[in-house]
């Protein structure tokens, strides 16, 4: 539903221009100035900047080795290829977005969903209990960290199944010390636009497991494994050009959001509102700053936040909706859908546009 059709019958016209965005990059002159000296170069496909960044993101997320690709989609794709495609039963979140349900499928696998825990990540019990049924195919954890929250991974390391981490939501987030992506088989990233960090799309896989990232090579460049299908799937200096200087302040993107989601949790502690819940050895990022209340719908909420000049959206649908499966089945989820929202959080937000949102918010829910 368009944010047109949100607005409250009667109400009058608002100036889209001066409506506080839910997401939106952040971009300066480091990016422009980055581009520049690629469009000099003339060097544009992929080549030796994307190299660089591969490097780059190695570093700073102290792993072995990335490889980077069109899109998150596409790493994920390529990610359950290699581990066995269609040979794998693939267990996976219904409150995650369909992008990564499709690529699961394409893959060949078997998609299996579960559940959510309070921390909107995929339950561990419900995860047992699937794979308590018995199965032809072997099974592997697809492990979303959502919304800027690191998963309490150990307790899915322990379940004993191979582990995949989309961590579209985390770049930057550590786990006891360590980025998430580091734990599993392998990592997934995005770049998308609104993420924590952008080359307008784009994507990457991140492994510990050089054998792992070669099959990726050889999938990824139609050099088929055995049995396995062909692909031609490739980043480009371009984006790698952004890449670079995006990763240099993801530092201060971190830093930006913590000290958005410090006033929040101040100026919201009174209100009759649900607010996001931090661990000990879990560094919340705040990729997304999400409320809730079983008082107001969520449509309700969207409405009356553009009357307040900003929006706000529900960022996850569910699979198990879109399927047509029952909802008893997944009880959480369905809270997260019927009674959470997501609040602007970005870098590039102004204190004058927080002041907005704090107002708005406190309008809406007192």
């Amino acid at each position: 539903m368009s944010y047109d059709k949100l607005m409250y019958k009667g109400t009058p016209a608002i100036n889209k221009d001066i409506i506080i965005e839910h997401s939106q990059p952040s971009l300066g002159i480091e990016e422009k100035k980055a581009l520049l000296e690629v469009y000099k170069s003339t060097y544009i496909s992929e080549g030796p900047l994307t190299r660089k960044f591969e490097s780059d993101l190695a570093d700073y997320l102290e792993i072995s080795s990335v490889r980077c690709l069109p899109s998150g989609y596409v790493a994920l794709l390529l990610s359950i290829t290699a581990m066995g495609g269609d040979s794998l039963k693939v267990i996976m979140p219904s409150y995650v977005c369909r992008e990564v349900y499709d690529a699961v499928l394409l893959s060949g696998a078997e998609p299996v969903l579960c559940d959510i825990g309070e921390d909107f990540n995929i339950s561990v019990e419900e995860i047992k209990k699937k794979l308590a049924v018995k199965a032809k195919k072997k099974s592997m954890l697809l492990l979303p960290h959502m919304y800027g929250l690191p998963a309490d991974i150990d307790k899915y390391l322990e379940i004993g199944i191979p582990v995949l981490e989309d961590c579209a939501h985390t770049i930057g987030a550590r786990y006891k010390g360590k980025c998430t992506g580091s734990f599993g088989v392998a990592g997934i990233l995005s770049f998308e636009t609104t993420k924590m960090m952008t080359t307008g799309y784009g994507g990457a896989i991140v492994s510990k497991n050089k054998k792992f990232i070669e099959k990726i090579e050889r999938l990824r460049v139609n050099m088929p494994l055995i049995n396995g299908p062909q692909y031609s799937f490739y980043f480009s200096d371009i984006q790698s050009a952004i890449g670079i200087a995006q990763l240099k302040k993801i530092p201060s993107f971190i830093e930006k959001r913590a000290r958005i989601s410090e006033r929040y949790f101040r100026e919201f502690e009174n209100l009759p509102i649900v607010l996001p819940r931090r661990y000990p050895d879990r560094d919340h990022i705040f990729y997304r700053f999400t409320i809730g209340s079983s008082k107001k719908k969520p449509s309700q909420v969207m409405k009356q936040a553009i009357e307040n000049g900003f929006k706000i959206r529900q960022v996850v649908p569910a699979l198990h909706r879109h399927l047509r499966l029952n909802k008893r089945d997944f009880p959480m989820t369905e809270i997260a859908l019927n009674q959470w929202v997501s609040i602007p959080i970005y870098p590039a937000l102004k204190q004058k546009d927080i002041s907005v949102i704090v107002r708005g918010i406190k309008r809406i829910y007192e």
